[in-house]
C-alpha cells in the first residue's frame, strides 16, 4: 500500500504565509536627517528582528496534531470520550511552524519524521474555544500567538484557515449574514499561485464602499497570492459604533484601547497606572486628563485606584476628616451638642470593638497592619476613575445567563467563554439608550453605523459577547446588579468614587460597625466636600458635583448661577473662606440639607438601632483654623498639619495620648473612645461652670432690682426659674440633658 505522501511545502517560504514588509517604510526627511543617516538607518534595520517581534498573531502551518494521534494511538473510545466531554481533559495540542520565525530549523520529510517534527512548538487550544482543531491534519493553516513573542511564551491557536474561511476560537462579534463561500485557487501545502479574480460577495457585512480587495493593508491582502481574502465577521462595524472610526482609519491610541476593550471582554482584568488617561461621558472621548494613585490608607489595598490629579485635593481632605474624627475627636466644635447627643456626633464609640475598630490606622504600627489584615478597610476608595475596559470586564462578570449568574468558585475567564456561548446563541435583552451625538446621526442618516441604528429599541437580540458588553442596557435580567455600559458610567470621567463598607442591608451596612458608622458620617459631612450620593441602589457610590463633565449636575454649578433653575450653593454664602463659601451661614446650611438628599428618591434606609440616616442631622466641616482641632498635635509635636499620611510615616502608635498637652485633663487616653469621652467630660464642666457663673450673676441682679427683664423692681429671693430665664442659661442646660435617642 502506497504510503500517503503529506507536502509542506509552505514550510520552506518566506513572507507567503506572514507578510514581511515594513508598513511604514523610513523615508527621507531633508529637515530632520541626510542621505548618510538614512542609509545607515535602513541597513542597521535589516539586521534587526523586529519585524516578527511587533506582531501578536501569526499564521502556522500544521505538522501534527498531537492530541488526535495520541488518542488514535489507544483507542476510539479514548478519542469520542474527549470529543464529548467525558474525560476532564479537552485540549488540543497541534504542533505548526511560522516559516518566517523558525527557518533555522530542518524541514520534515514527511508526517511521520516526528524527530523533526518534534523540534517545533506546540500551540493549544481548547475544544470549546475551537472544536474544529480537533479535524486538523498537517498542511493546513492555522493563526497562532505568543504571550510573549520574544520568550515564545504560552503558545496559543487563534483560529483556523482553512478552505477560505477564518474560523475564530470564540467569535467576539457574532455571526454575519451568510457569504459565498471563497475558493482558493491552490489547496494548503501546495505551491501557490496569483489569483486572478476575488469570489463574489466576500463580505457579506459591507454593502457599500471599496471592495476588500482595494486595502492597501499588506498584511489583510497578502494571501491573496494563494487564497481569496476570507469573510469578516461584523466586527468592523461594531468597532466603529465604539470609537466613530472604521477599524482602517482608526488611531493607534483607538486601536490599542480596542485590544484592552477584547482582552477585558475575554475575562482579564485591565489595571491601571497613573498618567495621562482618556476621559468618556455619554460614549464618547473627551480628551486626556492626568491621573494619580491614591495611597493608602485612603484606598483599599491592591485596588490600583487612580483619580484626576485636579479632584484630589477635596476628596483627600474629606477623607482626613473622616478618619481625624474617628482617631482623634474634636476638641471644638460650632455645634456643642456633638459632644453629647448621639444624632451629632461623629462615631458612637460605645459600638465598636475595642481591639481592631475597622477604622484605617494613621500608622505603621503593628496593631495598625493587624486591623488592615482583618480587612477592616471601610471608609477606603474601592474604585475612583473607571477605563471602558475595566467597566466592560465588570459587565461582562455580573452578566445573568440562561444557567444564572457566575458561580464564586469560577475563573472570569472560564465565565467569559460561557456567557461568549449563550450569546452565540443569543440573549434578549434591552439596549442602552443612544447617546445625544448618536441620536443626532441618526436623525440625519438612520443608516449610519454612528448612530447606532439598532440601539434605542425596547429590546434587541445579541449575538456576540462585545455587542453584549457594549452595548446592553444599564440593568435588567441581563445583569446581576446595575452596571452602566463602557464609555457611559461617571467612573469614566473621574468623578465618582466607591467607597468600602458601605452596603445597605435589613440592618444597615453589612461589612462591620465600621461601615455604618462611616456611611453615616458620609451622610451628615460630604456635602461639605463636594460630593453626593446619587444612585439609590448603590450606597457606597458618590459623586463630585462640581467636576465637569456630569450632566446632572451642569446646574449646579456656580457659572450658571445666573439661569434659571440655578440649584448650586446660594450665592450670599460665597466668601474667602472654606474655598469661597461659608459653610456654618444659615442660608448654605439650609441648602446643604436639602442638596445632600436630592437623589434619595426612595425612602431613606434605616440603621441598625432603627433610626433613619435621613433623620441625623447636617453635620459641620472640621474646624481647625488657629489649631482649633489639631489631630496630631500630640503625637509628632504638635504641628497641626492636616496631612493622614504624614502621621503614617511616624510609625508611632497613635495612644496612648497625654491629656495634658492637648485638652488640659491630668490623665491619658488609651483609646479614641477613652479620648471623646475625656473631652466631653471636659466640655460638660466648662458648660457647668459657664452655667453657675451666669446664674450667681443673674440672682444678684434680681436681688439688686437691675435685672433686664423687671429692671428696678428687687426680688429677695428668686426662684430657679426666675434666676434661668435671667441668666438665659436654659439653652446650655439643654445640652446637658441624656440624649433623648
Amino acid at each position: 500500500m502506497a504510503e500517503k505522501k503529506q507536502n509542506f511545502d509552505l514550510a520552506d517560504t518566506h513572507g507567503v504565509l506572514n507578510d514581511m514588509r515594513d508598513k511604514s517604510p523610513n523615508v527621507l526627511e531633508p529637515s530632520k536627517s541626510n542621505f548618510l543617516s538614512t542609509v545607515r538607518k535602513q541597513a542597521k534595520s535589516k539586521f534587526v528582528p523586529t519585524k516578527l517581534t511587533n506582531k501578536n498573531e501569526f499564521r502556522a502551518l500544521v505538522l501534527r496534531n498531537d492530541t488526535m494521534m495520541n488518542l488514535n494511538a489507544n483507542t476510539r473510545n479514548n478519542a469520542a470520550f474527549v470529543a464529548f466531554g467525558v474525560f476532564s481533559e479537552r485540549q488540543i495540542f497541534i504542533t505548526a511552524t511560522i516559516p518566517e520565525m523558525f527557518g533555522h530549523l530542518p524541514l520534515p520529510r514527511n508526517a511521520e519524521d516526528h524527530a523533526t517534527i518534534d523540534l517545533y512548538p506546540k500551540f493549544g487550544v481548547t475544544i470549546d474555544e475551537l472544536p474544529d482543531a480537533r479535524n486538523l491534519v498537517p498542511g493546513d493553516i492555522i493563526r497562532v500567538g505568543f504571550e510573549d513573542v520574544k520568550q515564545r511564551t504560552n503558545p496559543v491557536i487563534y483560529g483556523i484557515f482553512k478552505g477560505g474561511k477564518d474560523q475564530e476560537r470564540v467569535d467576539l462579534y457574532g455571526e454575519c449574514p451568510p457569504g459565498d463561500e471563497a475558493t482558493p485557487n491552490t489547496q494548503p501545502a501546495r505551491t501557490p499561485s496569483n489569483q486572478t479574480r476575488p469570489s463574489v460577495n466576500p463580505d457579506p457585512c459591507i454593502t457599500s464602499g471599496p471592495e476588500a480587495g482595494d486595502n492597501n493593508d499588506p498584511e489583510q491582502s497578502h494571501l491573496g497570492i494563494d487564497f481569496e481574502a476570507p469573510p469578516v465577521s461584523c466586527g468592523p462595524a461594531l468597532f466603529e459604533n465604539v470609537f466613530g472610526v472604521s477599524p482602517e482609519t482608526a488611531s493607534q491610541e483607538d486601536a490599542e484601547e480596542f485590544d484592552l476593550i477584547i482582552s477585558a471582554i475575554q475575562g482579564k482584568y485591565p489595571r491601571l497606572k497613573p498618567g495621562m488617561h482618556a476621559i468618556y461621558y455619554q460614549g464618547r472621548r473627551y480628551g486626556k486628563i492626568e491621573m494619580i494613585a491614591v495611597p493608602t490608607p485612603y484606598a483599599t489595598k491592591s485596588y490600583d485606584v487612580i483619580l484626576p490629579k485636579e479632584n484630589w485635593p477635596s476628596l483627600k481632605k474629606m477623607l482626613d476628616s473622616m478618619y481625624a474624627d474617628f482617631w482623634y475627636p474634636r476638641t471644638y466644635r460650632q455645634n456643642r451638642r456633638g459632644f453629647f447627643h448621639k444624632k451629632t456626633t461623629e462615631y458612637d464609640y460605645s459600638k465598636f470593638p475595642a481591639k481592631y475598630p475597622g477604622v484605617p490606622y494613621p500608622s505603621t504600627s503593628l496593631g495598625a497592619k493587624k486591623n488592615r489584615q482583618a480587612g477592616f478597610t471601610a471608609g477606603c476608595i474601592n474604585s475612583a476613575f473607571r477605563s471602558r475596559a475595566q467597566q466592560a470586564y465588570i459587565r461582562v462578570q455580573n452578566a445573568v445567563i440562561s444557567s444564572g449568574e457566575k458561580p464564586a468558585n469560577m475563573a472570569p475567564k472560564e465565565w467569559a467563554r460561557e456567557v461568549a456561548v449563550a450569546c452565540q446563541k443569543g440573549i434578549t435583552a434591552r439596549t442602552r439608550p443612544r447617546s445625544k451625538l448618536e441620536r443626532e446621526i441618526h436623525a440625519r442618516d438612520p443608516s449610519d453605523p454612528k448612530g447606532a441604528p439598532d440601539l434605542g429599541g425596547p429590546s434587541k437580540r445579541f449575538t456576540s459577547i462585545f455587542d453584549f458588553a457594549m452595548n446592553a442596557a444599564s440593568s435588567g435580567p441581563h445583569l446581576r446588579k446595575s452596571v452602566a455600559p463602557p464609555g457611559f458610567s461617571i467612573h469614566q470621567v473621574g468623578s465618582a468614587y466607591d467607597f468600602n463598607g458601605f452596603r445597605i442591608g435589613k440592618q444597615g451596612p453589612q461589612n462591620n460597625e465600621a461601615g455604618r458608622q462611616m456611611y453615616g458620617w458620609m451622610c451628615r459631612h460630604s456635602i461639605f466636600y463636594g460630593l453626593i450620593r446619587t444612585v439609590n441602589s448603590e450606597e457606597w457610590h458618590f459623586e463630585a458635583y462640581n467636576a465637569a463633565g456630569n450632566d446632572k449636575f451642569e446646574m449646579w454649578r456656580t457659572k450658571n448661577s445666573n439661569k434659571e433653575g440655578y440649584k448650586g450653593p446660594p450665592l450670599s454664602t460665597r466668601v474667602s473662606n472654606y474655598g469661597g463659601i461659608d459653610h456654618n451661614s444659615e442660608a448654605y446650611r439650609a441648602w446643604a440639607d436639602k442638596a445632600r438628599f436630592a437623589f434619595a428618591t426612595r425612602k431613606w434606609h434605616k440603621d441598625s438601632d432603627g433610626s433613619s440616616y435621613k433623620s441625623r442631622p447636617l453635620g459641620e466641616p472640621r474646624d481647625e483654623s488657629n489649631g482649633k482641632n489639631p489631630y496630631d498635635a500630640n503625637v509628632i509635636g504638635g504641628t497641626g498639619r492636616h496631612e493622614w499620611t504624614y502621621v503614617a510615616s511616624s510609625g508611632r502608635y497613635p495612644y496612648p495620648i497625654d491629656m495634658t498637652r492637648g485638652v488640659g485633663l491630668n490623665e491619658a487616653a488609651k483609646s479614641p473612645g477613652q479620648y471623646f469621652n475625656q473631652i466631653s467630660k471636659l466640655e460638660r464642666k466648662k458648660i457647668e461652670d459657664e452655667i453657675g457663673r451666669n446664674n450667681i450673676m443673674a440672682a444678684r441682679r434680681l436681688r439688686a432690682g437691675t435685672s433686664d427683664s423687671n429692671p428696678g423692681v428687687a426680688v429677695p429671693n428668686p426662684t430657679a426659674q426666675q434666676i434661668t430665664d435671667e441668666a438665659g442659661t436654659q439653652r446650655l442646660q439643654d445640652l446637658l440633658k441624656t440624649d433623648p435617642d
